[in-house]
């Protein structure tokens, strides 16, 4: 049975554009490149391109690093908030007067700032003899992903 092709880099890539409600972790990364064990070195490359670094570690396994970064970007907009405030003041009426503390419930309007943020990550992966995926490892903040059910 040929395993399942998915476009993990890409999806690791994209992850923060993703549904805000999605539980986007390093161990949804992981369940996504769990799907690329055994998968031949040439689809890997067909997949997501040429990797940034290739070679052979002492043992002559080979590896390739690929570059998964990604900018996270957000803000440039308003956001209500409901904001309480506590009143107090006094009340003349003909001649009497009458204390009173009112609290309510008032909206502000605040900006959110513009930003853009690098989330790296780097992606290793291991090939065997049959220069199929035999493992992968990965660093930085960006590797996330959308966890499966």
């Amino acid at each position: 049975m040929r395993p399942r092709l998915l476009p993990v880099l890409a999806l690791l890539v994209g992850a923060a554009l993703l549904s805000a409600c999605a539980r986007m972790t390093e161990a949804g990364a992981r369940q996504q490149l769990d799907h690329l064990i055994g998968v031949p070195r040439s689809s890997l490359v067909a997949l997501v391109g040429a990797p940034i670094r290739e070679g052979r570690v002492g043992d002559g396994v080979r590896y390739a690093i690929f570059d998964a970064s990604w900018v996270e970007r957000g803000g440039g907009y308003f956001r209500s908030e409901p904001h309480s405030e506590t009143v107090a003041g006094t009340i003349y009426d003909r001649g009497r007067t009458k204390d009173y503390v009112e609290t309510r419930t008032v909206t502000v309007d605040r900006w959110v700032p513009s930003y853009a943020e690098r989330r790296p990550c780097l992606v290793t992966f291991l090939f065997d003899a049959a220069d199929r995926i035999s493992s992968y490892a990965f660093r930085g903040n960006g590797c996330v992903a959308e966890e499966l059910d």
